[in-house]
Parts: structure tokens; sequence; C-alpha cells
């Protein structure tokens, strides 16, 4: 997004957007009170952000201006890109947790301090990949967009 241009958006731009930021992880397990027992699904509430409203965020939040091209699943799946793979496309029940007090930073936090974080790097870890390939978006959105 930092780059501008076109940006594929995987719609519904109300889809439900689920992660977890490693230090809300950290205090959840290491939280002596808590007395876990058994699993949990340790990503945020459905309710914490859109897909909308998280690209939205980490588009300002990066200084781009990039456009948001909104592909509805059909198209995303005709285009060969992964759901769930290159693009996380799920929705994940943690009633556990929450119960347990799991208590997450705003996404916007997270966005912020990720890129934060990214932008102190001389350059990226070798190891860190783009989910989709750009090669790949940009075939999608050459072939989908305005289509809508």
């Amino acid at each position: 997004m930092e780059k501008s241009g076109r940006t594929l958006a995987p719609a519904p731009n109300d889809l439900v957007l689920q992660f977890i930021d490693a230090r809300d992880l950290a205090n959840f397990i290491i939280a002596p009170e808590q007395k876990l027992d058994g699993p949990f699904n340790l990503v945020s509430e459905s309710k914490h952000t859109s897909m909308r409203d998280f690209l939205e965020t980490a588009n300002k939040v990066t200084g781009g201006h990039a456009q948001l091209c909104w592909l509805g699943p059909e198209k995303v799946i005709a285009a060969d890109i992964g759901a769930w793979v290159e693009l996380p496309l799920c929705e994940t029940d943690v009633s556990k947790a929450a119960k347990a007090v799991m208590k997450m930073r705003p996404a916007r936090d997270i966005i912020a301090d990720t890129w934060a974080w990214m932008e102190r790097l001389d350059e990226m870890p070798s190891n860190v990949q783009v989910s989709l390939d750009p090669d790949k978006e940009a075939a999608a959105l050459d072939k989908y967009v305005g289509t809508e």
C-alpha cells in the first residue's frame, strides 16, 4: 500500500478480519492470574475490525494512497487466488479466550506499530514474503476491476 496504485481488496468489505498482536498473545499466555487450562483460539473477536477498516487504516498508516479495488469471492477464486492461503478469509470463535479476559489492542494501534517496526528495518528479512504475488494481483485486477 505504501507504493500506492491499485490494491486487491477481497469483498465483501464488511468481512470480519481477525488477528492478534504478538504482545497481546504473550500477555495472555503469561498472565499468572489466568490459571489457563485447555486450548484457546487466540485472535481478535469478530467485532474487532472489518476488511474495509483494516485496509483503509493500513493505507492511511503507511502514507500510501492505494486505490482499493474490491473483488467478490467468486472473482478471487476465478483468479486462482487461494482463500485462506494467499488471502485470509475465515472467522474463528474466540469466546473461550474472551471469557478468560483476553485483552486486545485496537486494530489501528497494531497496524501503526507494525508499520513503525517495518520502517525501522534496514531491509525486510529474507524469510518474509508477500502473501499475494504482485503479478497475480495485477492480473486479477486487470481482468475483473470494473466488471462488478
